[in-house]
């Protein structure tokens, strides 16, 4: 399902406690409980889960967890019992070369905070004419 270097969306079962649309996670490690709760408090999270949610939750300590990293390198521990399976999307990259013009100098920085809030942080930004 998940592999581990490859990146991804997908929705998670409880999105008021996990997220909803989370988008561009790589996977980092494949783990098992003894490791995931080294990242978060994976048993307080399942049970405020299984209070939501309808569908039988497995045991957290048979529970297969996945490693994540955001774009801005935050670390994510999740289970792969709390993501829909049939709303994983990996994620291919590709550079794009985006040219506005028009604008005012001081509206450069406005961009790039807004770049970076929506998980774009590999970015250039150059002013061509001043």
């Amino acid at each position: 399902m998940l592999e581990i270097n490859k990146t991804y969306t997908f929705d998670t079962i409880a999105p008021t406690i996990l997220g909803s649309n989370l988008r561009n996670l790589k996977v980092i490690a494949i783990t098992t409980s003894t490791e995931a709760v080294k990242y978060d408090d994976i048993y307080t999270r399942n049970a405020q889960i299984r209070s939501i949610v309808t569908n039988n939750l497995p045991d957290v300590n048979a529970m297969v967890f996945a490693v994540f990293t955001n774009p801005v390198g935050d670390k994510i521990v999740l289970s792969t019992d709390w993501i829909v399976t049939n709303s994983i999307t990996e994620v291919t990259s590709t550079d794009i070369k985006l040219t506005v013009r028009g604008i005012r100098n001081i509206d450069v920085q406005t961009i790039s905070n807004v770049l970076h809030e929506l998980g774009f942080v590999n970015l250039d930004i150059e002013i061509l004419n001043t």
